[in-house]
């Protein structure tokens, strides 16, 4: 997805945001059509399997319907999406105390909308929890290395170091 896209995507996200703080409903359905298989393929990455990545998207979207107000319009409605995606699948994971079924991996929704094969859970799989979200957050969700580090609260050098290193780590497993 090119820049300009992106940048088209966020604008018309930015403005369901607005709407959706000032009690227009439809900005919740915007916000669904323009990053749901986002968060799905986020949510995926973290929790591991579709049930539950299903359960983190219909959690994201109300918890955007709810707190729609706390996003401050011109910020970055992807960071703020993905902030939340990943907020939400992580206390989901807590709740279930990792209690998950690994007879459920199947495959991971993509930014553009095709499946990847089970090859690339598998190989994400080689990776920390870290460094899988770093890797999903920057590839999948299209955030900076900057955004990526305010939301795991670590230095934007950091996150492209782990990036890189997980990038080598990829590389050689599939090499391999």
């Amino acid at each position: 997805m090119n820049i300009l896209w992106q940048a088209r995507i966020d604008k018309q996200a930015d403005k369901a945001l607005c709407d959706l703080s000032q009690g227009d409903m439809n900005g919740l359905s915007v916000i669904y059509d323009l990053y749901g298989r986002l968060i799905l393929s986020v949510a995926y990455t973290i929790v591991g399997n579709f049930a539950d990545a299903e359960d983190v998207l219909q959690d994201v979207m109300l918890l955007l319907a709810r707190y729609a107000n706390l996003y401050k319009a011109g910020n970055s409605p992807r960071a703020y999406v993905m902030s939340i995606t990943r907020n939400t699948a992580i206390n989901l994971l807590k709740k279930r105390k990792n209690n998950l079924s690994t007879d459920e991996i199947g495959e991971v929704p993509s930014r553009d909308g095709k499946l990847a094969s089970v090859e690339v859970q598998d190989l994400l799989a080689q990776l920390t929890e870290e460094e899988r979200q770093i890797v999903t957050l920057h590839i999948y969700a299209g955030l900076s290395h900057r955004q990526v580090a305010e939301m795991l609260e670590i230095s934007p050098s950091a996150a492209e170091k782990k990036y890189q290193r997980a990038l080598k780590k990829l590389k050689k497993h599939y090499e391999s």
